[in-house]
């Protein structure tokens, strides 16, 4: 009887790997750098036979203190613990992150799904039982090297505020251009501020200004239809328009959150007359008062009813009313054959297919005097002031 062996032999399967690469600002050299990285680690995967490319996750100028804003390396971990990656090569501890306990809680979990992260610079593997104590050391020292990084840039942020010097941003406010890293005015969107500091001057709300915004054109830079509630308010409230600069508004970011650390003391700069105003400072008191004004009547109540007084800015407010459909005439500009001129319109008109009375030039209209009696008031129809009166007239006659 002859017996023959006969082996199967196990083919091994490839490993499947991946690599992830990081830089944390859009710096020239920096951008170079990642760009190596990213070009380094596709050859090299790609040209050893018994490996795998799965892909090559990347965070381009995002710091590594923290993973919540990191999502190339989000979508890694997530691929890794779904079981498409054995094996991850990154070029150092610092790249894989600067936060010690998430570096080091990550680590774990994607060893305990059996995927392994190799350290090229360190020549450390997560999968090496002596490299553990050296890991929990290292990644400790790249959180020590952020945190020495943004005291830094803090210390050079005062020094800097303290002689009222702060770049722009990456975009200038509403109303103004960078120009040589200095705030000048833009023409045709100063325009547009300066009619929405008049508008609050005049008693008009932010609702409303944000409707008669749309009504003449204007649209916010990011492509939304309208301004927000919050953006209008913004603007009114800010120092910038009258010409001056608060430096540094709120406290610095932790350096591992990346959010603002309200326990830790900040040091502000108010620098006056930093560039030219497009209103005056007198305007931008009057409305930082009306608003404060404002803020205390939405926190009044009577009766666990919220009141609010219309006659704080204009004498004639919440006294004109449409003789045509009874809603309230609010003040507003218009260009009259070319000439900017303060008028009267009636709120209906601004709903669909809303009142179709027409406007009344504020000019007119001081002509009839103020009633004295609180429950009168003035009704408007089509240019001419019809009669004072506590209800609109059924069928007026002209």
């Amino acid at each position: 009887m002859k017996i023959t062996k006969i082996e199967h032999p196990i083919e091994e399967s490839k490993k499947k790997v991946a690599a992830y690469a990081r830089v944390s600002t859009l710096q020239e050299e920096q951008e170079e750098s990642f760009d190596t990285q990213v070009k380094y680690y596709t050859a090299y995967i790609q040209s050893n036979p018994k490996w795998e490319f799965v892909n090559l996750y990347s965070d381009q100028g995002i710091s590594g203190t923290s993973i919540s804003k990191r999502p190339g390396f989000k979508k890694m971990i997530d691929d890794a613990k779904s079981g498409l990656i054995d094996l991850i090569l990154v070029k150092s501890i610092s790249r894989f992150g600067r936060n010690s306990y998430e570096s080091q809680s990550v680590l774990h979990e994607l060893k305990m799904v059996g995927v392994e992260v190799f350290f090229e610079r360190e020549n450390i593997s997560s999968f090496d039982p002596t490299s553990e104590m050296l890991l929990n050391f290292m990644t400790a020292i790249a959180q020590e090297e952020s945190r020495s990084i943004s005291e830094n840039v803090i210390w050079t942020y005062d020094r800097l505020g303290a002689k009222g010097i702060r770049k722009v941003g990456s975009e200038a406010p509403y109303g103004y251009k960078e120009v040589h890293g200095k705030f000048v005015i833009d023409k045709k969107e100063s325009e547009m501020v300066r009619r929405i500091f008049d508008w609050c001057l005049e008693g008009i709300s932010t609702l409303k200004i944000i409707d008669m915004l749309y009504e003449h054109g204007y649209r916010p830079k990011k492509g939304a239809e309208k301004f927000s509630p919050g953006t209008i308010r913004g603007m009114l409230m800010s120092e910038i328009y009258c010409g001056d600069r608060l430096i540094q508004r709120q406290p610095h970011q932790n350096y591992l959150t990346k959010y603002p650390d309200p326990t830790r003391p900040y040091k502000q700069f108010y620098v006056e007359n930093n560039h030219e105003g497009i209103i005056t400072k007198e305007e931008y008191q009057a409305v930082q008062k009306l608003l404060g004004t404002r803020k205390l009547e939405r926190k009044t109540s009577v009766d666990g009813k919220r009141v609010t007084c219309n006659t704080r800015s204009h004498p004639y407010r919440g006294k004109v009313f449409c003789a045509i459909c009874g809603a309230p005439f609010y003040r507003t500009t218009y260009a009259i054959k070319g000439v900017m001129t303060k008028v009267w319109r009636c709120l209906g008109r601004d709903k669909k297919n809303g009142c179709t009375n027409h406007y009344v030039k504020e000019s007119d209209l001081i002509q009839i005097p103020i009633p004295e009696d609180p429950k009168l008031k003035i009704y408007v129809k089509q240019n001419k002031t019809l009669c004072i009166g506590q209800k609109r007239p059924k069928n007026p006659k002209w």
